[in-house]
Parts: structure tokens; sequence; C-alpha cells
């Protein structure tokens, strides 16, 4: 008897929900390479900070010379910045609240093209992919990560999304699949 399997198709980023990923490639779980993922994590928060910094004092200066619409351009691309700032300092916060064992586990399939990257993973196995606010969670990522956690720590690893205790009721009513229990205040 000859067995079909399902045809899979490639879809960068987004893979193919048929697709076990048996060969699923990821960041390497060793302590070495750990602390360089949060060596470049710091990196990059240190970085997006100042580059907020710049955009804000450019909007400044644009403001003080009358500029209205070259001013507002910078405040705009500051709070971006900003928000890309206060992102990563979020997954570092979530990281060392639930004593980190890995932080910023890229992933990708080969296979179907499924790709991301998971912000944490507890000393107890709990994925937490981390969103500094409502408008920054994303259904449809968060399923991304349960598929890639999944392939990598086994079927039924814990996904849990890491929000600010503030944002919390708003990420709730944001999504449309039932998310009881798997949002997380930090």
């Amino acid at each position: 008897m000859v067995v079909k399997l399902p045809q899979i198709q490639y879809n960068l980023g987004e893979g193919d929900l048929a697709c076990t990923h048996p060969n699923i490639e990821y960041s390497e779980l060793t302590k070495g390479k750990e602390q360089q993922r949060r060596d470049n994590q710091e990196q990059e928060r240190n970085q997006a900070s100042i580059e907020a910094l710049k955009k804000w004092h450019a909007g400044k200066h644009f403001e003080a010379i009358g500029d209205a619409a070259s001013a507002a351009d910078c405040f705009n691309k500051y709070e971006g910045a900003k928000a890309n700032a206060d992102g990563k300092a979020f997954e570092q916060k979530v990281a060392e609240e639930t004593n980190a064992k890995w932080t910023s586990i890229k992933f990708y399939c080969p296979l179907c093209g499924l790709s991301g990257e998971m912000d944490v993973v507890t000393d107890k196995g709990i994925v937490k992919e981390c969103k500094i606010s409502a408008d920054a969670a994303n259904e449809g990522q968060f399923n991304k990560i349960g598929r890639g956690a999944a392939a990598i720590f086994g079927a039924g690893t814990v996904v849990h999304m890491a929000v600010p205790a503030d944002h919390v009721a708003a990420v709730r009513r944001k999504f449309a699949q039932d998310m009881k229990g798997k949002i997380q205040a930090h």
C-alpha cells in the first residue's frame, strides 16, 4: 500500500501547516551562544535607544527652525525607534523575571519556509512571545511561534504571550481565538 504524503508548499516566513518541520534549523542552545544572544540583545536595545534620541533631537531642531513637516516626520520616526527600544527592554525584563534558559531563538524550516524567533524560553520550558503593547501583538505570529516551539521542543510545548500588565485586557480583546491562559502579565 502506498501512502501519499501531502504536498508541502514553501512559504517563506509563514510556512505550511501540513509540514511537520522534521529538518527545522534553530539557534545553538549552549551557554556560550546564549551569552552572545544576550549581549547582542543589549547592544540592539542600546542602538535603538540612541536612534530614538537622534530622531527626537532632529525633530526638536526642525521644530525650532519652523519646519513643521520635517519635525513631524522626525517625531513619528522617534515613536517607532522608541517602541523598538522599549520592546527589546521588555524582552530582557521577561527573561530576567522568568529565569530564562534561552533567549532570541531563531528557527527556520527549509522544507516549508517557516521562520521566526522565540523571545524567551523559561527554565521550566515555557516559550514566551513578548509584546510591549496590544498594537504589537499578532495572532498569526503567536501561532507561528507555537509551531516552531513544537518542532524544536516537542508537541505540547506551552507558549504564552508576555505583555505589560496594563495591556493584558486589550490583547485579550484583540484576538479571535481563545487565548485564555495564554496571555501573561509581566
